[in-house]
């Protein structure tokens, strides 16, 4: 699970569960995905994906078919790929509300 610009791990049973930082990022974390190799996908501030754990440990991606993320809402995988949903085009993830009333 994410808390602000943390990545937590939650282990243990429901009435004694056991938290521990598995990673500290730069930016406010959003979507997750558990990728098959045992790595996740981080949305960073919705404008970037962090990858941490598995064969794309460190990689970071701020783009998808030439245009930047602006609004990450959403991570998913699919066999070997990974699905972005982008919430906006124009306003990034603390303005989704706005986005909302634009209609965009």
């Amino acid at each position: 699970m994410s808390a602000g610009n943390r990545l937590i791990c939650v282990t243990g049973h429901w009435f004694a569960p056991s938290r521990s930082v598995l990673a500290t990022l730069e930016g406010e974390c959003g979507a997750l995905a558990s990728l098959d190799d045992g790595g996740l996908a981080v949305a960073v501030d919705g404008s970037r994906i962090i990858f941490i754990g598995g064969r794309h440990d460190g990689r970071v991606v701020e783009e998808a078919a030439g245009a930047p993320f602006s609004c990450v809402t959403a991570l998913s995988v699919a066999g070997d790929r990974l699905i972005v949903a982008e919430g906006s085009r124009t306003n990034g993830v603390s303005a989704w509300r706005r986005d909302l009333f634009e209609q965009n």
